[in-house]
């Protein structure tokens, strides 16, 4: 597979949380700033579920995070990657479905 194959769109979280509930993504790309409920929560309700503890959360963003924001990414994350620097999610992402 190749990035981007068979890619599912979510509008907001809730519906990204509807989606997970009946599927397993190869891996999930995750904007912090979501309409409905915020990306980090979004992350934290995956990180909580048990089906998804291994599945690959590539977090892209345009705000600046302080430290406690980038602990949290860092640690329930693959990657953090600049909104703006779309070759490098890309690279990411084959990379991890590479190795699935």
């Amino acid at each position: 597979n190749k990035a981007g194959d068979g890619a599912v769109l979510a509008e907001d979280a809730l519906q990204a949380q509807e989606l997970l509930a009946h599927s397993m993504p190869d891996a999930v790309i995750l904007d912090l700033m979501m309409p409905v409920r915020s990306g980090f929560e979004l992350l934290e309700n995956i990180r909580w579920d048990p089906r998804f503890q291994n599945l690959p959360v590539i977090v892209v963003t345009a705000m600046t995070l302080n430290q406690e924001e980038r602990e949290f990414i860092d640690a329930f994350s693959v990657a953090c990657l600049d909104k703006t620097r779309t070759p490098e999610l890309i690279d990411t992402l084959n990379k991890l479905l590479a190795d699935n």
